[in-house]
């Protein structure tokens, strides 16, 4: 059988503690200590992923990805000028993410103009600014409208 790098499991060794109940011996296996091995870690496994790994895991292209590191909160980091990425950290970003202040900046200037075609969106306007006290413009209109005059002035 070829040799594949990995020690043989040997028979535990016990040491004695102190006695149990009812004066029973009872033995301890010692714990293993961790290795700098990473097959051999006590830690849970974690899949880490490159750029070009993520981006195809997120199916975004590899620029969309280092943008949303910086813009979104995506979690990577930049080791020694390569992204690496913990697969379990982007699902967990997917899945609770939140939109940030770029994010909801660019939904609003996305809807601007979206209206200026809408035939009730004027009297919508007027409706709305009547119930703030605006007075229309020297047209007649509410389009370059201003606060309404102080009484007390």
């Amino acid at each position: 059988m070829p040799h594949t790098g990995r020690p043989k499991p040997g028979p535990k060794t016990t040491r004695p503690v102190a006695n149990g109940p009812a004066g029973e011996k009872r033995t301890r296996t010692p714990k293993s200590t961790p290795t700098s091995d990473p097959a051999h870690s006590n830690l849970p496994e974690r899949e880490v992923l490159t750029l070009a790994e993520a981006s195809s895991y997120l199916r975004l292209p590899e620029a969309d990805v280092i943008g949303a590191t910086t813009t979104q909160g995506l979690p990577g980091q930049l080791v020694p000028g390569e992204w690496r990425f913990l697969k379990d950290a982007i699902r967990q970003w997917l899945s609770s993410s939140q939109p940030t202040a770029e994010m909801r900046q660019r939904a609003i200037l996305n809807l601007a103009g979206k209206w200026k075609d809408d035939p009730d969106i004027e009297g919508m306007v007027e409706d709305a600014m009547r119930r703030r006290g605006r007075l229309p413009g020297s047209d007649g209109t509410y389009a370059g409208c201003r606060p309404a005059e102080d009484e007390n002035a």
